[in-house]
Parts: structure tokens; C-alpha cells; sequence
């Protein structure tokens, strides 16, 4: 939205004052609590984002974790509203290296921590990545087998050989998630809730340890 300095010239202040609150809405960009731009669900995406209660305090389950087990990679595959809740809490995760594997390039916006991610490719990673991360966290955007399977895959190939791997999705395919890695358990206690409820079906937070305790 462009404005005519010759147009505004003639307007009275009053109106004048109206137009620019106006335009100021238009083109000033609503900020997070993160100091990013806020970025609006895309649900051709099958993006539902986290409440923020819930992702503040599954980013500081893992921190903690992490940090008392010394665990200092940490990588995100298709979860972008958990790394925002690191960058809120980032003065409680200092230390930790957070990295977002993601297909939305909205996200690019985070700078080197911003990682190309395709599902549908999941083996297409950079070498740099393979074998690297401490722990690897999953929340993949739709709700099938066949889903399930490629995250895993791309899981494995970035984890080392004594990675923590935690899995967030729908109850419905909990079969397909433990199929893929047996050791991991639904966490009840740990609660996935989704800004506005837009989603019926249930979702649960699958990992090896109880991160509440251990």
C-alpha cells in the first residue's frame, strides 16, 4: 500500500490521522513473542500449531533433559512452533544447539538454524546433518503409515548412536510410530493441546523416557 504525497497534501488532519492508523496496520508486521513475524497456520500444510503452554513446556522438557544428560544437539523435523517456544525460552536453554528441519520456507526467517525439509524425500538431507544430533524431535504433518515411516527414516539418518527420539502425533497412528521404534512410549501425562482446538483427534507425545522425572 503506497501513499500520494500530493493527495495526503489536500486531506484535513483528521482524516489524514485516520488513513495513516490504516495504513500503519497494513504494512507494520505483527510480531511473536519471539521477535519473529507472526506466520499464520497453512492448512493445505496440515499445520496446527501448538498452544503455547503446551510447546513452552515440551521445549523445556527436552532442555532440561538435555542438559542434564549432556545432550547438546538438538533437531526439529516439522514441528516450527516448538522452535519458536525455544527462542521465548532461550535464556533457560542456554547452551543447546536447536536446529528446524522444515518444508515451510516462511521459516527461513529463523536464518542458519532454517533447514530445508521434504518428507517425501527424507533421505535428501545435507551430509553435514547425518549422525549429528543428540536428540531428534518429530511432529509430522499428516496422519498416516505411510508418513510415519518416511519421518523415521529421516530420523535415523540424522541421529547418533545414542540419540534420544521423541514423536509427536495423533493416537491414531501409534501403531505405525512404535512399529518404527519399539522403545518409544506414549507419555499421557505430558498433554498436546492445539491453539484454538481446531483438531478432533487426539494426539499424545511418544518417548523412551519420561522426561517429567528422568
Amino acid at each position: 500500500m503506497e501513499l500520494n504525497p500530493e493527495l495526503l497534501g489536500q486531506l484535513s488532519p483528521e482524516t489524514l490521522a485516520a488513513l495513516m492508523e490504516v495504513y500503519n496496520e497494513k504494512n507494520n508486521k505483527q510480531l511473536e513473542e519471539d521477535g519473529f513475524e507472526k506466520i499464520d497456520e497453512d492448512w493445505e500444510l496440515s499445520q496446527f500449531w501448538y498452544t503455547k503452554e503446551t510447546a513452552d513446556n515440551i521445549i523445556l522438557l527436552i532442555g532440561n533433559y538435555a542438559k542434564k544428560h549432556k545432550k547438546e544437539n538438538i533437531a526439529l523435523l516439522c514441528a516450527p512452533s516448538l522452535y519458536r517456544a525455544y527462542l521465548r525460552n532461550k535464556d533457560k536453554l542456554e547452551d543447546l544447539n536447536f536446529a528446524l528441519f522444515e518444508y515451510d520456507q516462511r521459516f527461513s526467517i529463523f536464518g542458519e538454524s532454517f533447514n530445508f525439509y521434504d518428507l517425501n524425500k527424507p533421505l535428501e538431507i545435507d551430509a553435514k546433518h547425518h549422525k549429528k544430533y543428540d536428540i531428534v524431535v518429530a511432529d509430522p504433518p499428516f496422519l498416516n503409515k505411510e508418513t510415519v515411516q518416511k519421518v523415521a527414516e529421516s530420523m535415523r539418518l540424522i541421529s547418533n548412536g545414542e540419540s534420544m527420539k521423541i514423536f509427536i502425533t495423533g493416537l491414531q497412528v501409534q501403531e505405525a510410530v512404535t512399529a518404527e521404534f519399539p522403545e518409544l512410549k506414549l507419555r499421557d501425562s505430558i498433554k498436546i493441546e492445539h491453539d484454538k482446538q481446531r483438531l478432533q483427534n487426539p494426539f499424545g507425545l511418544f518417548c523412551a523416557v519420561d522426561l517429567e522425572k528422568d
